[in-house]
């Protein structure tokens, strides 16, 4: 699992003011993005990771999986029964935000570009990796 912050260089400066819960966003909206790789067998391990996590843990969380062109995922509402954050495959241009799951489309490459998702098309006769 790989934490990255999501922020603009204008965010960069903000700080949490005194008093500020922990899982809340800083202004100007600066937050931890997480990644989490995942094969067709980290099903059990997630749950157990969404089951403990708050409802506003106050970062993103991106969960990226094998998966081949054409598949309907199941992975979104599987998830979405372990926790209270909205889940979601990941749309392109979509802004990143806090408090919410992403799940990468069958068949595509994810990647994140200035806080917001870019799907990239699998090239042919390449095979789809989580990473």
């Amino acid at each position: 699992m790989c934490a990255k912050k999501a922020d603009s260089p204008a965010n960069r400066a903000n700080k949490k003011p005194a008093g500020q819960a922990a899982n809340e966003p800083s202004p100007g909206g600066s937050f931890y993005a997480v990644g989490i790789g995942s094969s067709a067998g980290g099903l059990e391990a997630l749950e157990e990771l969404f089951t403990s996590m708050p409802a506003e843990p106050g970062m993103a969380f991106t969960v990226v999986s094998h998966q081949h062109p054409g598949h309907v995922s199941l992975l979104p509402e599987l998830l979405g029964r372990c926790t209270k954050m909205p889940v979601a495959e990941a749309q392109d241009g979509e802004a990143l935000k806090p408090n919410r799951v992403y799940v990468n489309p069958p068949g595509c490459h994810l990647g994140l570009m200035n806080g917001r998702f870019q799907l990239m098309e699998v090239p042919a006769g390449e095979q789809p990796s989580p990473l």
